[in-house]
Protein backbone atom coordinates (compact mmCIF):
# COMPACT_ATOMS: atom_id res chain seq x y z
CA UNK A 1 0.00 0.00 0.00
CA UNK A 2 2.83 2.08 1.02
CA UNK A 3 4.65 1.82 -2.57
CA UNK A 4 1.35 2.82 -3.88
CA UNK A 5 1.03 5.58 -2.40
CA UNK A 6 4.68 6.87 -2.93
CA UNK A 7 4.06 6.15 -6.64
CA UNK A 8 1.03 7.87 -7.05
CA UNK A 9 2.71 11.12 -4.90
CA UNK A 10 5.67 11.13 -7.54
CA UNK A 11 3.20 10.65 -10.58
CA UNK A 12 1.56 14.25 -9.42
CA UNK A 13 4.70 16.01 -8.37
CA UNK A 14 5.96 14.93 -12.28
CA UNK A 15 3.03 16.29 -13.47
CA UNK A 16 2.93 19.57 -11.35
CA UNK A 17 6.63 20.38 -12.85
CA UNK A 18 5.52 19.44 -16.13
CA UNK A 19 3.09 21.80 -17.15
CA UNK A 20 5.23 24.70 -15.13
CA UNK A 21 7.72 23.77 -18.46
CA UNK A 22 4.59 24.45 -21.25
CA UNK A 23 5.94 26.68 -24.49
CA UNK A 24 4.30 29.79 -24.44
CA UNK A 25 2.04 30.95 -27.46
CA UNK A 26 3.53 33.46 -30.42
CA UNK A 27 0.90 35.71 -28.87
CA UNK A 28 2.23 35.52 -25.13
CA UNK A 29 5.34 36.11 -26.99
CA UNK A 30 4.70 39.40 -29.11
CA UNK A 31 5.38 42.21 -26.91
CA UNK A 32 2.99 44.96 -28.49
CA UNK A 33 3.61 47.46 -25.12
CA UNK A 34 7.02 47.07 -25.00
CA UNK A 35 8.48 45.99 -28.67
CA UNK A 36 12.55 45.75 -28.92
CA UNK A 37 12.46 46.55 -32.75
CA UNK A 38 12.78 50.28 -32.00
CA UNK A 39 15.26 50.06 -29.97
CA UNK A 40 17.22 47.40 -32.76
CA UNK A 41 16.27 50.34 -35.22
CA UNK A 42 17.75 52.91 -32.93
CA UNK A 43 20.78 50.73 -32.97
CA UNK A 44 20.80 50.66 -37.14
CA UNK A 45 20.81 54.07 -37.86
CA UNK A 46 23.50 54.88 -35.36
CA UNK A 47 25.60 52.24 -36.84
CA UNK A 48 29.37 52.97 -38.18
CA UNK A 49 28.92 50.26 -40.79
CA UNK A 50 26.06 49.97 -43.67
CA UNK A 51 23.45 47.58 -41.82
CA UNK A 52 21.01 45.86 -44.45
CA UNK A 53 18.18 44.76 -42.64
CA UNK A 54 16.09 41.64 -44.57
CA UNK A 55 12.13 41.49 -44.35
CA UNK A 56 10.68 38.60 -42.58
CA UNK A 57 8.22 36.35 -44.03
CA UNK A 58 5.32 36.58 -41.73
CA UNK A 59 4.72 32.72 -41.42
CA UNK A 60 8.39 32.22 -40.83
CA UNK A 61 8.48 34.59 -38.47
CA UNK A 62 5.88 33.22 -36.32
CA UNK A 63 7.53 29.91 -36.08
CA UNK A 64 10.73 31.29 -35.88
CA UNK A 65 9.59 33.49 -32.90
CA UNK A 66 7.58 30.33 -31.56
CA UNK A 67 11.03 27.69 -31.29
CA UNK A 68 13.33 29.89 -30.21
CA UNK A 69 10.83 31.00 -27.27
CA UNK A 70 12.09 34.42 -26.67
CA UNK A 71 9.74 37.64 -26.72
CA UNK A 72 10.00 40.47 -28.97
CA UNK A 73 10.77 42.84 -25.87
CA UNK A 74 14.24 41.61 -26.06
CA UNK A 75 16.42 43.04 -29.23
CA UNK A 76 17.23 38.88 -29.99
CA UNK A 77 13.21 38.34 -30.40
CA UNK A 78 12.38 41.39 -31.99
CA UNK A 79 15.11 40.91 -34.73
CA UNK A 80 13.78 37.29 -34.94
CA UNK A 81 10.12 38.13 -35.71
CA UNK A 82 10.61 41.83 -37.71
CA UNK A 83 12.87 40.97 -39.90
CA UNK A 84 15.08 37.53 -42.00
CA UNK A 85 18.16 38.91 -41.08
CA UNK A 86 20.99 41.84 -40.74
CA UNK A 87 23.53 41.75 -43.16
CA UNK A 88 26.45 44.05 -41.31
CA UNK A 89 29.10 45.63 -43.75
CA UNK A 90 28.53 43.61 -46.74
CA UNK A 91 27.49 40.44 -45.42
CA UNK A 92 31.00 40.73 -42.63
CA UNK A 93 28.64 40.06 -40.07
CA UNK A 94 25.26 38.02 -40.37
CA UNK A 95 22.53 38.11 -37.76
CA UNK A 96 20.01 35.62 -38.27
CA UNK A 97 16.43 36.94 -37.97
CA UNK A 98 13.61 34.50 -39.37
CA UNK A 99 15.42 33.22 -42.32
CA UNK A 100 16.01 34.96 -46.22
CA UNK A 101 17.04 33.53 -49.02
CA UNK A 102 19.77 35.60 -49.34
CA UNK A 103 21.59 34.41 -46.18
CA UNK A 104 21.00 30.74 -47.79
CA UNK A 105 23.82 31.65 -50.47
CA UNK A 106 26.36 32.08 -47.73
CA UNK A 107 26.22 28.82 -46.38
CA UNK A 108 26.38 27.47 -50.20
CA UNK A 109 29.94 26.49 -51.34
CA UNK A 110 29.34 26.71 -54.97
CA UNK A 111 29.06 30.34 -54.47
CA UNK A 112 31.63 30.88 -52.41
CA UNK A 113 33.70 28.45 -55.01
CA UNK A 114 34.85 31.50 -56.73
CA UNK A 115 35.75 33.70 -53.90
CA UNK A 116 37.40 31.85 -51.48
CA UNK A 117 39.95 29.30 -51.89
CA UNK A 118 38.54 27.32 -48.90
CA UNK A 119 35.24 26.52 -50.67
CA UNK A 120 36.66 25.60 -53.21
CA UNK A 121 38.55 22.80 -51.02
CA UNK A 122 34.92 22.22 -49.59
CA UNK A 123 33.49 21.16 -53.27
CA UNK A 124 37.18 19.13 -54.02
CA UNK A 125 36.78 17.00 -50.88
CA UNK A 126 32.98 16.39 -51.24
CA UNK A 127 33.50 15.17 -55.15
CA UNK A 128 36.30 12.86 -53.71
CA UNK A 129 33.86 11.25 -51.43
CA UNK A 130 31.88 11.37 -54.20
CA UNK A 131 33.91 8.99 -56.11
CA UNK A 132 35.42 7.34 -53.41
CA UNK A 133 32.65 5.92 -51.08
CA UNK A 134 29.19 6.57 -53.17
CA UNK A 135 28.83 9.55 -51.46
CA UNK A 136 26.00 11.87 -52.38
CA UNK A 137 26.65 15.19 -52.22
CA UNK A 138 23.44 17.19 -52.17
CA UNK A 139 24.23 19.98 -54.30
Amino acid sequence: MSKFIITFLLSILKLATYSQNEMQTVDQLINKTEPGWPLVQNWISKAKNKVEVLPACPSKAKDALYTTQVTTRSPMGAIVYSSGGLLVDGGWIRILGSGHQSLYSYCNPKYNAEKFWQAKNVLQIAELLEREFTFTYIK
